[in-house]
């Protein structure tokens, strides 16, 4: 169905942000534990389009990943063939991440 919470990686924020205590950890869809540092309400831009997700923030993951509310919200659509969204009214190629 997709994710329940939105969450960050650390690596993605400053040093010096503050967070608000996480009310508990997160699980896995495998049903793993994954520490929780805290929450956070965080603004971002895509494409020039500004946007704000309540995020929770943890070391065990290296990407944003949105919740299933957040996509619903903005009414974005997939396109997972040709490698992209539709979010603020335009497609947006999604960009490839390398595998280490």
């Amino acid at each position: 169905m997709g994710c329940e919470v939105s969450v960050v990686g650390r690596r993605f924020l400053p040093k010096d942000i503050e967070l608000t205590p996480a009310e508990s950890d997160l699980s896995a869809a495998n049903g793993t534990k994954i520490p929780s540092l805290g929450m956070i309400n965080m603004n971002f831009t895509v494409e020039g389009d500004s946007y704000s997700a309540t995020l929770a923030v943890t070391n065990a993951i290296g990407d944003l990943i949105l919740d299933f509310d957040w996509i619903t919200q903005n009414d974005i659509q997939w396109d997972l063939r040709e490698g992209k969204v539709f979010l603020g009214g335009r497609w947006i190629k999604l960009q490839q991440q390398g595998l280490d």
